[in-house]
Protein backbone atom coordinates (compact mmCIF):
# COMPACT_ATOMS: atom_id res chain seq x y z
CA UNK A 1 0.00 0.00 0.00
CA UNK A 2 1.57 3.12 -1.11
CA UNK A 3 2.25 5.64 2.21
CA UNK A 4 2.18 9.46 1.36
CA UNK A 5 2.32 11.94 4.39
CA UNK A 6 -0.31 14.27 2.86
CA UNK A 7 -2.77 12.79 0.26
CA UNK A 8 -4.79 15.06 -1.55
CA UNK A 9 -8.03 13.85 -3.15
CA UNK A 10 -9.08 16.24 -6.21
CA UNK A 11 -7.38 17.59 -9.07
CA UNK A 12 -9.47 21.00 -9.41
CA UNK A 13 -7.48 24.53 -9.16
CA UNK A 14 -7.70 23.81 -5.15
CA UNK A 15 -5.96 20.39 -4.98
CA UNK A 16 -3.36 21.68 -7.04
CA UNK A 17 -2.98 24.83 -5.22
CA UNK A 18 -2.87 22.54 -2.04
CA UNK A 19 -0.13 20.23 -3.69
CA UNK A 20 2.39 23.51 -4.49
CA UNK A 21 2.15 25.08 -1.25
CA UNK A 22 3.01 21.26 0.52
CA UNK A 23 5.74 20.97 -2.36
CA UNK A 24 7.58 24.24 -1.11
CA UNK A 25 7.69 23.45 2.24
CA UNK A 26 9.62 19.62 1.31
CA UNK A 27 5.79 17.76 2.95
CA UNK A 28 5.68 14.41 1.38
CA UNK A 29 2.24 14.35 -0.10
CA UNK A 30 0.33 12.65 -2.99
CA UNK A 31 -2.51 13.74 -5.42
CA UNK A 32 -4.78 11.59 -6.78
CA UNK A 33 -7.43 12.69 -9.21
CA UNK A 34 -10.64 10.78 -10.85
CA UNK A 35 -10.21 12.13 -14.27
CA UNK A 36 -7.63 11.66 -17.12
CA UNK A 37 -6.29 15.15 -16.33
CA UNK A 38 -6.08 17.86 -13.78
CA UNK A 39 -8.60 21.06 -13.56
CA UNK A 40 -11.63 19.98 -12.00
CA UNK A 41 -14.06 22.01 -13.67
CA UNK A 42 -11.81 24.32 -15.71
CA UNK A 43 -11.13 22.38 -18.88
CA UNK A 44 -10.89 23.19 -22.14
CA UNK A 45 -11.48 20.41 -25.21
CA UNK A 46 -9.69 20.38 -28.75
CA UNK A 47 -12.64 19.98 -31.34
CA UNK A 48 -11.96 20.32 -35.14
CA UNK A 49 -8.85 22.61 -33.69
CA UNK A 50 -11.45 24.80 -31.73
CA UNK A 51 -10.51 24.98 -28.49
CA UNK A 52 -13.62 24.59 -26.37
CA UNK A 53 -13.79 25.68 -23.05
CA UNK A 54 -16.03 23.64 -20.85
CA UNK A 55 -18.38 26.57 -20.05
CA UNK A 56 -17.40 30.44 -21.00
CA UNK A 57 -15.04 31.12 -17.87
CA UNK A 58 -12.66 33.63 -17.58
CA UNK A 59 -9.77 35.04 -15.41
CA UNK A 60 -9.81 38.05 -13.24
CA UNK A 61 -6.71 39.63 -14.28
CA UNK A 62 -6.35 41.18 -10.15
CA UNK A 63 -7.04 37.84 -8.25
CA UNK A 64 -4.32 38.73 -5.69
CA UNK A 65 -3.80 34.71 -4.97
CA UNK A 66 -4.00 33.65 -9.01
CA UNK A 67 -1.35 36.18 -9.39
CA UNK A 68 1.33 35.07 -6.45
CA UNK A 69 0.39 31.61 -7.73
CA UNK A 70 0.27 31.59 -11.61
CA UNK A 71 2.54 33.07 -14.23
CA UNK A 72 0.29 35.55 -16.02
CA UNK A 73 3.16 36.15 -18.73
CA UNK A 74 3.32 32.26 -19.79
CA UNK A 75 -0.30 32.14 -19.89
CA UNK A 76 -0.30 34.74 -22.39
CA UNK A 77 -3.44 36.38 -21.04
CA UNK A 78 -5.74 38.41 -23.83
CA UNK A 79 -8.24 40.58 -22.40
CA UNK A 80 -11.77 41.50 -22.90
CA UNK A 81 -12.36 44.71 -23.66
CA UNK A 82 -13.14 47.14 -20.12
CA UNK A 83 -17.38 47.22 -21.07
CA UNK A 84 -19.91 45.22 -22.49
CA UNK A 85 -22.25 45.55 -25.65
CA UNK A 86 -26.10 45.14 -24.27
CA UNK A 87 -28.97 44.31 -26.86
CA UNK A 88 -31.76 46.27 -26.18
CA UNK A 89 -34.87 47.59 -27.72
CA UNK A 90 -33.32 45.79 -31.02
CA UNK A 91 -29.78 47.48 -31.05
CA UNK A 92 -26.68 46.84 -29.74
CA UNK A 93 -25.52 49.72 -27.13
CA UNK A 94 -21.79 50.28 -25.47
CA UNK A 95 -21.47 50.61 -21.59
CA UNK A 96 -17.94 50.82 -20.91
CA UNK A 97 -15.61 51.07 -17.77
CA UNK A 98 -15.53 55.20 -17.10
CA UNK A 99 -11.93 54.63 -15.13
CA UNK A 100 -10.42 51.97 -17.53
CA UNK A 101 -12.06 53.55 -20.54
CA UNK A 102 -13.25 56.97 -20.20
CA UNK A 103 -13.72 57.56 -24.06
CA UNK A 104 -16.13 54.96 -24.58
CA UNK A 105 -17.56 55.45 -21.42
CA UNK A 106 -18.16 59.09 -22.75
CA UNK A 107 -19.92 57.56 -25.73
CA UNK A 108 -22.43 55.74 -23.37
CA UNK A 109 -23.60 58.18 -21.32
CA UNK A 110 -26.73 58.29 -23.98
CA UNK A 111 -27.42 54.47 -23.83
CA UNK A 112 -31.19 54.10 -22.51
CA UNK A 113 -29.39 51.20 -20.27
CA UNK A 114 -30.12 53.63 -17.37
CA UNK A 115 -30.14 57.06 -16.07
CA UNK A 116 -27.66 59.13 -15.75
CA UNK A 117 -27.85 59.12 -12.09
CA UNK A 118 -27.57 55.59 -12.35
CA UNK A 119 -24.03 55.84 -13.80
CA UNK A 120 -22.77 57.71 -11.07
CA UNK A 121 -24.65 55.38 -8.89
CA UNK A 122 -21.96 52.49 -10.67
CA UNK A 123 -19.31 54.90 -9.04
CA UNK A 124 -20.84 54.68 -6.03
CA UNK A 125 -20.98 50.69 -6.10
CA UNK A 126 -16.84 50.41 -7.21
CA UNK A 127 -16.24 52.57 -4.08
CA UNK A 128 -17.98 50.24 -1.64
CA UNK A 129 -16.66 46.86 -3.57
CA UNK A 130 -12.94 48.42 -3.53
CA UNK A 131 -13.20 49.12 0.25
CA UNK A 132 -14.38 45.87 0.49
CA UNK A 133 -11.26 43.85 -1.39
CA UNK A 134 -8.43 46.61 0.45
CA UNK A 135 -9.63 46.54 4.25
CA UNK A 136 -11.13 42.51 4.03
CA UNK A 137 -13.75 42.94 6.52
CA UNK A 138 -17.92 42.24 5.90
CA UNK A 139 -21.18 42.86 7.50
CA UNK A 140 -23.78 43.52 5.38
CA UNK A 141 -26.44 41.22 5.02
CA UNK A 142 -28.67 40.07 2.27
CA UNK A 143 -28.24 39.62 -1.43
CA UNK A 144 -26.57 41.03 -4.26
CA UNK A 145 -30.06 42.14 -5.64
CA UNK A 146 -30.85 44.24 -1.97
CA UNK A 147 -27.96 45.90 -2.21
CA UNK A 148 -28.90 47.37 -5.86
CA UNK A 149 -32.06 48.21 -5.19
CA UNK A 150 -30.96 50.10 -1.69
CA UNK A 151 -28.70 52.15 -3.63
CA UNK A 152 -31.12 53.23 -5.93
CA UNK A 153 -30.46 51.65 -9.18
CA UNK A 154 -33.32 52.08 -11.16
CA UNK A 155 -35.16 48.77 -12.49
CA UNK A 156 -33.66 49.78 -16.77
CA UNK A 157 -30.42 49.62 -14.84
CA UNK A 158 -31.20 46.10 -13.20
CA UNK A 159 -32.66 44.33 -15.59
CA UNK A 160 -30.77 45.68 -18.72
CA UNK A 161 -27.16 45.61 -17.01
CA UNK A 162 -26.77 43.87 -13.43
CA UNK A 163 -28.68 40.98 -14.38
CA UNK A 164 -27.18 40.05 -17.29
CA UNK A 165 -23.85 40.80 -16.45
CA UNK A 166 -23.53 39.38 -12.78
CA UNK A 167 -26.13 36.71 -13.49
CA UNK A 168 -23.38 35.31 -15.94
CA UNK A 169 -21.17 35.53 -13.56
CA UNK A 170 -23.00 33.84 -10.58
CA UNK A 171 -25.41 31.70 -13.01
CA UNK A 172 -28.76 33.42 -11.40
CA UNK A 173 -30.19 36.20 -12.99
CA UNK A 174 -31.98 36.99 -9.81
CA UNK A 175 -28.80 37.86 -8.20
CA UNK A 176 -29.61 35.91 -4.83
CA UNK A 177 -26.30 35.27 -4.06
CA UNK A 178 -24.46 36.81 -0.64
CA UNK A 179 -23.87 40.85 -1.26
CA UNK A 180 -19.76 40.34 -0.75
CA UNK A 181 -20.08 38.07 -3.65
CA UNK A 182 -21.39 41.20 -5.33
CA UNK A 183 -18.34 43.78 -4.18
CA UNK A 184 -16.08 41.01 -4.52
CA UNK A 185 -16.56 40.18 -8.33
CA UNK A 186 -17.17 43.99 -9.17
CA UNK A 187 -14.17 45.17 -7.20
CA UNK A 188 -11.91 42.42 -9.35
CA UNK A 189 -13.89 43.75 -12.69
CA UNK A 190 -13.11 47.26 -11.39
CA UNK A 191 -9.40 46.76 -10.96
CA UNK A 192 -7.89 44.47 -13.26
CA UNK A 193 -10.65 42.99 -15.71
CA UNK A 194 -11.01 39.79 -17.66
CA UNK A 195 -8.81 37.62 -19.77
CA UNK A 196 -8.18 34.68 -21.06
CA UNK A 197 -5.10 32.04 -21.74
CA UNK A 198 -4.44 32.54 -25.23
CA UNK A 199 -4.47 28.62 -25.45
CA UNK A 200 -7.87 28.27 -23.55
CA UNK A 201 -8.41 28.00 -19.48
CA UNK A 202 -7.21 24.46 -19.13
CA UNK A 203 -4.00 26.36 -19.47
CA UNK A 204 -4.19 27.15 -15.83
CA UNK A 205 -4.67 23.55 -14.17
CA UNK A 206 -1.62 22.57 -16.79
CA UNK A 207 0.71 25.18 -15.87
CA UNK A 208 0.23 24.39 -12.01
CA UNK A 209 0.36 20.55 -12.53
CA UNK A 210 3.59 21.26 -14.59
CA UNK A 211 5.60 22.22 -11.44
CA UNK A 212 4.53 19.21 -8.97
CA UNK A 213 6.35 16.29 -9.46
CA UNK A 214 5.34 13.76 -11.99
CA UNK A 215 5.43 10.48 -9.39
CA UNK A 216 3.18 12.94 -6.92
CA UNK A 217 0.37 12.98 -9.30
CA UNK A 218 -1.95 10.00 -10.23
CA UNK A 219 -4.72 10.61 -12.62
CA UNK A 220 -7.45 8.52 -14.17
CA UNK A 221 -7.60 7.32 -9.95
CA UNK A 222 -11.42 7.52 -9.41
CA UNK A 223 -11.79 7.22 -5.51
CA UNK A 224 -14.30 4.88 -3.83
CA UNK A 225 -13.74 5.04 -0.09
CA UNK A 226 -11.96 7.79 2.30
CA UNK A 227 -11.65 6.60 6.07
CA UNK A 228 -9.30 6.28 8.88
CA UNK A 229 -6.12 7.74 7.03
CA UNK A 230 -6.56 5.55 3.85
CA UNK A 231 -8.08 5.98 0.62
CA UNK A 232 -9.15 2.83 -1.57
CA UNK A 233 -9.48 3.49 -5.35
CA UNK A 234 -11.42 2.32 -7.53
CA UNK A 235 -9.47 -0.03 -8.94
CA UNK A 236 -8.20 -1.83 -5.96
CA UNK A 237 -5.66 0.16 -4.92
CA UNK A 238 -4.85 1.65 -1.20
CA UNK A 239 -3.19 4.31 -0.72
CA UNK A 240 -2.41 5.47 3.30
CA UNK A 241 -1.62 8.90 5.22
CA UNK A 242 -1.23 11.11 8.35
CA UNK A 243 -3.65 13.41 6.84
CA UNK A 244 -6.07 13.85 3.91
CA UNK A 245 -6.95 16.82 2.46
CA UNK A 246 -10.58 16.09 0.57
CA UNK A 247 -9.95 18.65 -2.64
CA UNK A 248 -13.53 17.05 -4.32
CA UNK A 249 -16.23 19.27 -5.44
CA UNK A 250 -19.47 19.01 -3.10
CA UNK A 251 -20.70 15.66 -5.04
CA UNK A 252 -17.24 14.03 -4.49
CA UNK A 253 -17.67 15.08 -0.59
CA UNK A 254 -21.10 13.36 -0.36
CA UNK A 255 -20.50 10.32 -1.91
CA UNK A 256 -17.52 9.75 -0.18
CA UNK A 257 -19.99 10.57 2.97
CA UNK A 258 -17.22 13.73 4.36
CA UNK A 259 -20.20 15.99 3.98
CA UNK A 260 -23.43 16.23 6.06
CA UNK A 261 -25.42 18.77 3.53
CA UNK A 262 -27.24 16.60 1.92
CA UNK A 263 -27.97 16.96 -2.19
CA UNK A 264 -25.82 19.95 -2.96
CA UNK A 265 -27.74 22.81 -4.41
CA UNK A 266 -25.57 23.43 -7.91
CA UNK A 267 -25.94 26.21 -10.72
CA UNK A 268 -26.05 25.10 -13.98
CA UNK A 269 -25.47 26.15 -17.01
CA UNK A 270 -25.67 25.27 -21.13
CA UNK A 271 -22.81 26.55 -23.12
CA UNK A 272 -23.30 26.59 -27.25
CA UNK A 273 -20.26 26.82 -29.35
CA UNK A 274 -20.89 27.99 -33.27
CA UNK A 275 -19.01 28.43 -36.19
CA UNK A 276 -19.44 31.05 -38.60
CA UNK A 277 -17.88 32.45 -41.54
CA UNK A 278 -17.11 35.96 -39.87
CA UNK A 279 -17.53 37.64 -36.80
CA UNK A 280 -20.67 39.32 -35.64
CA UNK A 281 -19.39 41.12 -32.69
CA UNK A 282 -15.84 42.50 -34.47
CA UNK A 283 -14.82 43.15 -30.79
CA UNK A 284 -12.99 41.25 -28.08
CA UNK A 285 -16.21 42.50 -25.68
CA UNK A 286 -19.03 40.56 -23.99
CA UNK A 287 -22.36 41.14 -25.57
CA UNK A 288 -25.49 40.74 -22.74
CA UNK A 289 -29.08 40.29 -23.77
CA UNK A 290 -30.64 43.31 -21.77
CA UNK A 291 -33.91 43.03 -23.08
CA UNK A 292 -34.90 39.64 -20.69
CA UNK A 293 -36.59 38.05 -23.20
CA UNK A 294 -35.49 34.55 -24.86
CA UNK A 295 -32.72 32.46 -23.76
CA UNK A 296 -29.68 33.66 -24.28
CA UNK A 297 -27.85 35.40 -21.51
CA UNK A 298 -24.05 36.32 -22.80
CA UNK A 299 -22.02 35.80 -26.19
CA UNK A 300 -18.68 36.42 -27.06
CA UNK A 301 -16.07 35.26 -29.87
CA UNK A 302 -13.36 33.88 -28.32
CA UNK A 303 -11.50 33.78 -31.73
CA UNK A 304 -11.60 37.59 -31.72
CA UNK A 305 -10.40 37.27 -27.74
CA UNK A 306 -7.73 35.19 -28.22
CA UNK A 307 -7.16 34.01 -32.26
CA UNK A 308 -5.27 30.83 -30.64
CA UNK A 309 -8.62 29.71 -29.56
CA UNK A 310 -9.14 28.55 -33.24
CA UNK A 311 -8.18 28.28 -37.52
CA UNK A 312 -8.33 31.97 -38.97
CA UNK A 313 -11.18 30.55 -41.11
CA UNK A 314 -13.96 30.57 -39.04
CA UNK A 315 -15.64 32.65 -36.08
CA UNK A 316 -16.09 30.73 -32.81
CA UNK A 317 -18.92 31.72 -30.67
CA UNK A 318 -19.90 31.34 -27.08
CA UNK A 319 -23.31 31.39 -26.50
CA UNK A 320 -24.25 31.06 -22.87
CA UNK A 321 -27.59 30.02 -21.33
CA UNK A 322 -28.53 29.81 -17.95
CA UNK A 323 -30.12 26.21 -16.99
CA UNK A 324 -30.00 23.18 -18.14
CA UNK A 325 -31.28 23.71 -22.19
CA UNK A 326 -33.39 21.63 -23.46
CA UNK A 327 -34.68 21.31 -27.27
CA UNK A 328 -37.64 23.52 -27.45
CA UNK A 329 -35.07 26.44 -26.01
CA UNK A 330 -32.25 25.59 -28.54
CA UNK A 331 -34.59 26.58 -30.89
CA UNK A 332 -35.18 29.43 -29.32
CA UNK A 333 -31.46 30.31 -28.99
CA UNK A 334 -31.25 29.77 -33.08
CA UNK A 335 -34.24 32.39 -33.45
CA UNK A 336 -33.30 34.94 -31.43
CA UNK A 337 -28.89 34.98 -32.94
CA UNK A 338 -30.85 35.30 -36.14
CA UNK A 339 -33.25 38.44 -34.38
CA UNK A 340 -29.54 39.49 -33.15
CA UNK A 341 -27.27 39.11 -36.36
CA UNK A 342 -29.58 38.52 -39.29
CA UNK A 343 -30.27 36.06 -42.17
CA UNK A 344 -26.01 34.96 -41.94
CA UNK A 345 -26.78 33.48 -38.62
CA UNK A 346 -29.19 30.61 -40.02
CA UNK A 347 -25.77 29.31 -41.41
CA UNK A 348 -24.03 29.24 -38.08
CA UNK A 349 -23.00 25.20 -37.27
CA UNK A 350 -23.31 23.89 -33.54
CA UNK A 351 -20.16 22.73 -33.09
CA UNK A 352 -20.81 21.42 -29.47
CA UNK A 353 -22.83 22.14 -26.30
CA UNK A 354 -21.96 21.68 -22.96
CA UNK A 355 -24.75 20.84 -20.49
CA UNK A 356 -23.11 21.25 -17.07
CA UNK A 357 -25.75 20.75 -14.32
CA UNK A 358 -22.91 21.75 -11.85
CA UNK A 359 -21.41 24.45 -13.28
CA UNK A 360 -20.61 26.63 -9.73
CA UNK A 361 -21.55 25.22 -5.97
CA UNK A 362 -24.42 26.81 -3.91
CA UNK A 363 -23.12 31.06 -3.68
CA UNK A 364 -22.14 30.95 0.34
CA UNK A 365 -20.27 34.34 2.05
CA UNK A 366 -16.47 33.38 2.49
CA UNK A 367 -15.04 32.52 6.04
CA UNK A 368 -13.32 29.88 7.40
CA UNK A 369 -14.16 26.43 6.50
CA UNK A 370 -16.11 23.57 8.88
CA UNK A 371 -13.18 21.60 8.03
CA UNK A 372 -9.82 23.13 7.30
CA UNK A 373 -9.18 19.52 5.56
CA UNK A 374 -11.97 20.21 3.28
CA UNK A 375 -10.87 22.84 0.47
CA UNK A 376 -12.53 23.70 -3.05
CA UNK A 377 -14.43 26.99 -4.44
CA UNK A 378 -17.59 25.55 -2.25
CA UNK A 379 -15.83 26.49 0.72
CA UNK A 380 -15.14 29.85 -0.41
CA UNK A 381 -16.25 32.36 -2.97
CA UNK A 382 -17.00 30.44 -5.94
CA UNK A 383 -14.09 31.57 -8.39
CA UNK A 384 -10.35 30.45 -9.48
CA UNK A 385 -9.89 33.10 -6.71
CA UNK A 386 -11.48 31.56 -3.92
CA UNK A 387 -10.45 27.68 -4.98
CA UNK A 388 -6.76 28.87 -5.02
CA UNK A 389 -7.17 30.25 -1.56
CA UNK A 390 -8.85 26.94 0.04
CA UNK A 391 -6.01 25.13 -1.10
CA UNK A 392 -3.47 27.67 0.02
CA UNK A 393 -5.52 27.38 3.18
CA UNK A 394 -5.55 23.76 3.88
CA UNK A 395 -2.02 23.18 2.99
CA UNK A 396 -1.42 26.44 5.75
CA UNK A 397 -3.56 24.54 7.95
CA UNK A 398 -1.33 21.24 7.80
CA UNK A 399 2.02 22.97 7.96
CA UNK A 400 1.31 24.59 11.31
CA UNK A 401 0.48 21.21 12.86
Amino acid sequence: MQRADVIIVGGGLAGLACALELQAAGVDYLLIEAADSVGGRVRTDDVEGYRLDRGFQVLLKNYPEANAVLDFDALDLHPFESGVLIRYDGAFHEVADPWRAPISALRGLTAPIGTLKDKMRVGALRKRALSYLSDGRFSEDGTAADVLVSMGFTDAMVNRFFRPFLGGVFLDRDLIVPAEMLYFVFGHFALGGAAVPSSGMQAIPDQMVARLDDHRVLTDTPVSRVEDGQVMSQKGEGFQADHIVMATDLNGLSALNRSRSGVPNWRGVTCLYFLADKDPVGRPTLVLNGEGAAPINNLCVPTTVSPAYGPDDKALISVTVLGIADEEILAQVAGQLVSWYGPDAVGWRLLKAYYLPHALPPARSAGPPQNPLVCGDHTTHASIEGALLSGKRSAQHLLSL
